[in-house]
């Protein structure tokens, strides 16, 4: 945040939160998807039967997963008091509002405004289109606007097509677009960017996939970094291979004793990404796979598969910083040890791809990842993340919230654990001020919110 009024705005969002009861609300729907007999019966039959089982149970459970997101999209629209619009600051420009218009099916739209509320620029899919097109903003400044934009034919189908698009801020001109594949149609997916608006280049980073494969139904087969000048020309690329680089480096990380214990693949899902001065880059994530889950198969054992749970869950391990020097060469894989977190899947959806349970459990804030700030002359960075609000190992006490904090400077890390003692129904963590951050803690009973800075 670079000032008061960007603080206060996200305060009140918070709070829009709470007045409006989301989260119960939240609740109540997840428990009535679970329940819904006509879906687990589907989901059982499905299972049943010999061929396609898996695209079977994908092409069932995808609707159900959108509305979901769709819902948590709109709660978090609806905090700001605004109808399928959210906006994003352009500096000392204004802002950019972003909509939903209605094609022939549907498609979005981009709206510029300065500071008194006079329209600059606007731009969107083609209003004549017969794609669904949606669109995310990963960026904004007083110089670009970048969106990742995605069309596919209908909403059931597991094929699209995804691309990256600039505009330049200011007149709302499109710089580039560039589809999200290369040219033995192995598939990328963008899962986060970095503007170097002094260079005039950007750097994307996100999962790649064997040619031919889909985004939401194949394993990717590790990850990439793409930097890319203004005319879309591609200035550099390297690929790092989950059972190649990243397990070479991974395996260097762990102690003897960790290595030994280590059992299961691991993926990991990217939160952040970091441009150092020097053209360095940190990537900031956190390593999952998937497990069975003993109290999920006991209930859908006891069931007979009715209770609208999976035998199988997502373990959410450790944090990780990956370090790229600024010739894109893989140079450090750093795993921070933290608690595991186990998130049981709903029925059926442990059959999907990774990209659709990684997106569920993000869209149901169960990673613990919370955020990363940043010095002005990025020098040095620190990563939050809660580590974590449970039982202590043979007490019946809840454990204190524990608050993680990896503090980045040059090739040093330092790690710490900062206990914050609440009683608080729900805690949030924001960036604040340098060596702290600020915890929001709230208390249903009275519907009240507390603020206070916490030292780590």
């Amino acid at each position: 945040m670079q000032n008061e009024d960007q603080l206060a705005f996200a305060i009140c969002h918070e709070l829009a939160h709470q007045y409006m009861d989301h989260v119960n609300k939240q609740l109540f729907q997840n428990a009535e998807i679970a329940t819904n007999k006509a879906r687990n019966d589907s989901i059982e039959r499905i299972l049943k039967e010999e061929y396609k089982t898996s695209t079977k149970l994908t092409n069932l459970l995808i609707p159900g997963l959108t509305k979901r997101m769709k819902y948590s999209r709109e709660k978090e629209l609806e905090s700001e008091e605004s109808n399928n619009i959210t906006a994003y600051g352009l500096g000392t420009i204004g802002f950019v509002r972003k909509g939903y218009t209605k094609n022939d099916k549907v498609g979005y739209e981009l709206a510029a405004y300065d500071n008194t509320l006079n329209e600059l620029w606007s731009f969107g899919s083609d209003p004549k289109s017969k794609l669904l097109e949606f669109s995310d903003v990963m960026s904004a400044s007083e110089k670009y606007v970048a969106l990742s934009v995605i069309r596919k034919q209908s909403m059931l189908t597991k094929k699209f097509d995804s691309f990256f698009i600039l505009l330049d801020a200011v007149t709302g001109k499109k710089i580039m677009e560039v589809p999200m594949r290369d040219k033995m149609n192995s598939e990328f997916s963008l899962i986060n960017l970095v503007m170097d608006d002094e260079k005039n280049e950007v750097l994307l980073l996100g999962e790649y996939y064997k040619p031919g494969d889909e985004v939401l139904k194949d394993q990717s087969q590790g990850v990439y970094v793409q930097r890319l000048d203004l005319n879309g020309s591609e200035l550099a690329f390297a690929k790092y291979s989950w059972s190649n680089e990243i397990a070479k480096l991974r395996k260097e990380s762990l102690t003897e004793e960790k290595a030994e214990n280590d059992k299961g693949k691991k993926l990991l899902y990217i939160h952040k990404i970091v441009v150092t001065a020097t053209g360095g880059i940190y990537a900031v994530g956190e390593e999952y796979r998937k497990t069975v889950s003993a109290m999920g198969t006991a209930a859908t054992v006891l069931s007979r598969g009715k209770e609208g749970v999976s035998a199988l869950q997502i373990t959410i391990g450790g944090m990780v910083v990956i370090q790229i020097n600024n010739k894109l060469e893989l140079v450090a894989y750093k795993l921070v040890e933290k608690k595991k977190n186990r998130i049981l899947l709903p029925s059926g959806l442990g059959y999907a791809s990774a990209q659709i349970i990684t997106a569920y459990v993000k869209q149901m804030g169960d990673f613990d990842y919370q955020f990363t700030s940043i010095d002005r002359d990025k020098s040095s960075y620190t990563v939050i993340y809660s580590d974590l609000n449970r039982k202590t190992e043979g007490s019946n006490e809840k454990a204190d919230v524990l608050i993680g904090s990896i503090a980045i400077k040059g090739s040093a890390m330092d790690v710490k654990r900062t206990p914050i003692n609440s009683d608080a129904k729900r805690v949030g963590y924001h960036p604040a001020k340098s060596g702290y951050i600020m915890v929001t803690e709230y208390y249903p009973k009275n519907k009240n919110v507390e603020l206070h800075l916490e030292k780590i």
